[in-house]
């Protein structure tokens, strides 16, 4: 497994407490799980109407 990441930098301000910070990257990693879950299950789903949704989400 490659040492180097693809990360995304997200600047908040410098003058936030160590814990609104962490907060701040907790809310948004467990909206991005959210996101991605969502969107297998979507995918993964029995109703084609919702399967195509998946897939036009996925190719745009």
């Amino acid at each position: 497994m490659s040492k180097h990441h693809n990360v995304s930098r997200i600047s908040l301000p410098n003058g936030w407490c160590r814990c609104a910070r962490s907060a701040t990257l907790h809310v948004i990693s467990l909206a991005q799980y959210a996101m991605a879950y969502t969107r297998s299950w979507a995918a993964n789903s029995q109703t084609a109407r919702i399967r195509l949704k998946a897939e036009n989400d996925q190719l745009r």
